[in-house]
Parts: C-alpha cells; structure tokens; sequence
C-alpha cells in the first residue's frame, strides 16, 4: 500500500512540474516574428511554401481585410509571400483592375 502511494505522489509532482501550458512554436529559439497592417487580419491562414525552382522556402499569408492600393475594391484581401531569411512580406499580385462589371 504504501508503494502505491509513493508512486502516486511522484506522479502527481511529475504533472505539477511539467509545464502543461506550453505554446505550439516549435523553435522557441530562433524564432520569425511577421506582423502585417492593423486590422487586416494578417495571418488568417498561414502555409508553409517551398519553391523547388529557387530552393527557398517560405509562407503565404493571407490577409483578408487587407487593402491592395492597386484596384478599386474596398478591402479585397490580399496574399502575401513572406521570405523568412529577409524577415519581410511581399503581396502576390493577383487582380490589378478590380470588379469587372459588363
């Protein structure tokens, strides 16, 4: 019984010290940190992106409510290619003239 007891306590110091609120990044180290416009919702979808042509890697970013300056849609939302070695985000130019109405 009381080797039970002995084991019980050392699993519970077991979970008391282990930290069990951790956050997800996965090197805590040398860590990237991209921030984009206020209120643009940067970083509403994030994927990790590996151009075989060039051998570097990279994130797509989406920001929805972002404003692209180059149509005339009020926050159309843009995807933006993040290089992670220059620490800095570029937008993907996929529309340049805005709704097209016939």
């Amino acid at each position: 019984m009381k080797s039970l007891l002995v084991v019980r306590l050392a699993f519970l110091k077991l979970l008391y010290l282990s930290p069990l609120g951790s956050g997800f990044n996965l090197d805590e180290l040398t860590f990237v940190e991209l921030n984009g416009e206020k209120d643009s919702q940067f970083g509403f979808s994030v994927v990790q992106y590996f151009d075989n042509a060039t051998g570097r890697a990279s994130l797509l970013v989406g920001a929805p409510r972002d404003q692209n300056p180059k149509t005339n849609v009020s926050f159309g939302g843009q995807v933006l290619r993040c290089h992670l070695d220059q620490r800095r985000c570029l937008p993907i130019p996929f529309d340049d003239q805005g709704e097209l109405v016939s």
